[in-house]
């Protein structure tokens, strides 16, 4: 199973495993967090996961979910705002034997609609 990991390329050399099942990490918040999808087997959904980061020394939070979506495929598929409060996805198709109308979808406000 693909991982997310971080490598210090410091004078430690050290690494961290940030991810349980990660693939197309970006960077956000400033460098201080880091997006990545997660591709559920038994679902055969993806998350968008978030786990936020410290460097001294290199740590990391445990991941937790944004939101899950037919998320497309592949590393270019997500972008972030650097204070993470807006993020563009690029999603599948539902039916992929109909080509679909070009759609972009925005959504502002996301963070208010998560779980507390």
């Amino acid at each position: 199973m693909p991982e997310v990991y971080l490598h210090d390329i410091g004078l430690t050399g050290s690494h961290l495993q940030v991810s349980d099942g990660g693939v197309a990490p970006v960077w956000v918040a400033g460098g201080r967090e880091l997006y990545y999808t997660r591709v559920v087997q038994k679902a055969s959904t993806r998350e968008l996961m978030a786990v936020a980061l410290t460097f001294a020394p290199l740590a990391a939070d445990a991941p937790r979910r944004l939101l899950t979506a037919d998320l497309a495929d592949g590393i270019h598929t997500k972008a972030a705002t650097a204070d993470g409060s807006r993020v563009l996805l690029v999603l599948d198709p539902q039916d992929a034997s109909q080509t679909p109308a070009p759609r972009l979808t925005v959504v502002t406000g996301w963070q208010a609609r998560l779980p507390r």
